[in-house]
């Protein structure tokens, strides 16, 4: 699953081209992101956005996770 996470947040990072995800790394129920967010860019925006992207796509591809969360 940790695999397939870091492949969803390389590509749901498309639509934000010059947000850089410097640190990934996973833990057994969580996942820690280091990231340069440009100035352009609110924060929020950002977090909202992969956080949505990565969890929808977990959830089809992992349907087991709709019971445990």
């Amino acid at each position: 699953m940790g695999a397939y996470l870091m492949q969803t947040l390389r590509a749901v990072t498309r639509k934000f081209p010059e947000v850089e995800l410097t640190e990934r790394n996973t833990d057994q129920d969580h996942i820690h992101v280091l990231a340069s967010i440009p100035p352009k860019y609110a924060v929020c925006d950002v977090v909202q956005y992969l956080k949505g992207k990565s969890a929808h796509a977990m959830r089809r591809k992992f349907p087991f996770l709709n019971n445990v969360y």
